[in-house]
C-alpha cells in the first residue's frame, strides 16, 4: 500500500509546481509586479479583498499647490509640477507677494517648516523629499522665496501619523519663531489668533467656521489641504528650554490653507473596474481628510456607501466594524494601527487580503 501511494505521486511534481509558479512570476514582472516569494502568486490569485492607500497608489503623487486661503480672501496659484513657474491671482488680478504680508508670512512658514528640496538638474526640475513638502517649496519659490538657512533652526517636533503636524523653531535676531504645518483638525484648535492684512486679530468662532468651510470646499474638489500657523517665542522661553510640543504648539497665529492637487493615476479606474468585475472588494484606507478621499473615490468610480474616520475606529466594536466592511466603506484619517485592525477584521470575515 505504501509502495503504491509513493509510486502514484510523480517524482517531478515539486519541480513542475515550482516551474509553473516561476512562469507566473515572470508573467507578472512583465506587468510591473515583482514577486520575491513564488507562492505569493497563488495567494494573490486567490485574493478577495484589496486594501489600498490613496496617495501615490490611486493618485500620481505629483503634488501642485493650486489654491491658497487667507483671512483676506482666496488666492489661485498657476503653474503645475515642481517647476517654479507661475503666479498668484485674486479675482483674476495678479497678487504681488512683496506687498501682501499675509501671503508672504504663509509662504515663508511653508518653506521653513519643510525638509524637501527642489532644483533644476539642467534638463528638468527635480525634488528630494515628500512630494507634499516639495509642492510647498515650489509655491514659495514662485513668489521668489528661496529655501531657508536651516542653521537657524534650533528645534524640531517631527511629523507623525498620530500627530499629523510638524513644528520647527527658528531663531530670528533676539527672539525665535515657531512654524507649524499640518492637518486642519490638529492645528486650528491650537490657534487663538489669525493674521489679516499684516495684523494679528482674535480668532473668533465666525472665522473658525469660515476656515472650516474653505477647507471643505477644497477637499470636496479632491484637493489635499494643509494649513500653517506660527507664533513668536521670547528669548526667555527659548533659554528656559520649554520646547515641549504642548507648550510650543499652543496660542498659535493661524496663517492660511494650502489646496494641493494630486490627480488620479490614469490606469487606476480600469484596474478598479477589473478587480470589482472579478468579485474583489476594494477598500480605500487613507490618512487624508474624508472629503478629499471621497472626491478621489468618486472620480475613480469607486462606490462609497459609508465613510469612517480614524477617531471612530477607536470606539467602534468589532461587530460594528464587520457590518461596515460588508458595505462599500472608505476609511479616512487613519493611523497604521487602524489599518492593521481593518485588515485583521477582513481576515476574520474569511477574506484573502492584499494590502
Amino acid at each position: 500500500g505504501i509502495s503504491l501511494a509513493v509510486a502514484a505521486v510523480p517524482e517531478g511534481l515539486p519541480a513542475v509546481v515550482t516551474i509553473t509558479l516561476a512562469f507566473g512570476a515572470k508573467a507578472m514582472v512583465r506587468k510591473k509586479a515583482l514577486i520575491r516569494t513564488l507562492q505569493a502568486t497563488e495567494t494573490l490569485g486567490a485574493s478577495t479583498a484589496i486594501c489600498t492607500d490613496k496617495t501615490g497608489t490611486l493618485t500620481e503623487n505629483q503634488m501642485t499647490v493650486t489654491g491658497i486661503w487667507l483671512a483676506t480672501g482666496a488666492v489661485e496659484v498657476t503653474g503645475t509640477g515642481y517647476e517654479p513657474q507661475g503666479g498668484f491671482e485674486r479675482d483674476g488680478l495678479g497678487v504681488e507677494v512683496e506687498t501682501d504680508p499675509d501671503l508672504n508670512a504663509l509662504l515663508k512658514t511653508a518653506i521653513i517648516c519643510n525638509h524637501a528640496h527642489v532644483w533644476n538638474d539642467g534638463t528638468q526640475w527635480q525634488h528630494l523629499g515628500k512630494p507634499t513638502e516639495a509642492a510647498l517649496v515650489t509655491v514659495a519659490m514662485k513668489a521668489g522665496i528661496t529655501e531657508s538657512d536651516t542653521s537657524q533652526i534650533v528645534h524640531e517636533i517631527s511629523f507623525s501619523s498620530e500627530r499629523k503636524r510638524m513644528s520647527v523653531v527658528q531663531t530670528e535676531d533676539d527672539h525665535a519663531v515657531v512654524h507649524v504645518k499640518g492637518a486642519l483638525e490638529q492645528i486650528l484648535p491650537r490657534c487663538t489668533s489669525i493674521q489679516a492684512s499684516g495684523e494679528i486679530n482674535e480668532l473668533t468662532e465666525e472665522l473658525r467656521q469660515q476656515i472650516r468651510a474653505a477647507h471643505e470646499t477644497y477637499a470636496n474638489k479632491g484637493r489635499r489641504v494643509l494649513c500653517a500657523a506660527q507664533r513668536a517665542l521670547s528669548a526667555r522661553e527659548l533659554e528656559a528650554g520649554q520646547l515641549h510640543a504642548e507648550e510650543v504648539e499652543s496660542n498659535l497665529v493661524f496663517l492660511g490653507l494650502f489646496a494641493i492637487m494630486d490627480p488620479p493615476r490614469p490606469e487606476v479606474r480600469d484596474a478598479i473596474a477589473q478587480a470589482r468585475s472579478a468579485g474583489i472588494k476594494i477598500v480605500m484606507i487613507t490618512g487624508d481628510a474624508p472629503e478629499t478621499a471621497s472626491a478621489i473615490a468618486s472620480s475613480l468610480e469607486l462606490p462609497v456607501q459609508r465613510v469612517l474616520i480614524g477617531d471612530e475606529l477607536v470606539s467602534i466594536s468589532d461587530e460594528s466594524l464587520d457590518a461596515a466592511l460588508s458595505q462599500d466603506v472608505l476609511f479616512a484619517r487613519t493611523t497604521p494601527e487602524h489599518k492593521l485592525r481593518i485588515v485583521d477584521r477582513l481576515l476574520q470575515l474569511g477574506h484573502v487580503v492584499a494590502m
